[in-house]
């Protein structure tokens, strides 16, 4: 097994997808960065996720909520293409509320 960079990522329905770094410098100023690309040593793993490393999404073709799976192709310079499905995250990280209201509750005790 080799190390492997993450150098690309394509998501369907936007225009463009980049991976991008949010961080706090020590006066506290928040600030989002591109990254060209994100090394990944032997055994390890990189998590994408809000706040941190993620997927910044341009050019939306359809609208896109809190809890959707949108299909995903992360590129690696040696993997290859890798399909995967991202889950849409509101914009403060959380996920959708759950809706119960469908739920049928008459068995509940």
């Amino acid at each position: 097994s080799t190390p492997d960079r993450l150098i690309g990522v394509e998501v369907n329905g936007v225009t463009e997808a980049s991976l991008h770094i949010s961080e706090t410098d020590a006066n506290g100023v928040a600030t989002m960065r591109a990254l060209d690309g994100v090394d990944i040593p032997v055994g390890d793993t990189a998590v994408l996720e809000p706040g941190a490393m993620h997927v910044m999404l341009m050019g939306l073709t359809a609208p896109l909520l809190a809890g959707d799976m949108v299909p995903a192709t992360l590129i690696f310079e040696k993997a290859g293409r890798v399909q995967i499905e991202l889950m849409v995250l509101n914009a403060d990280g959380t996920e959708a509320p759950m809706d119960h209201s469908k739920m049928d509750h008459s068995t509940t005790p």
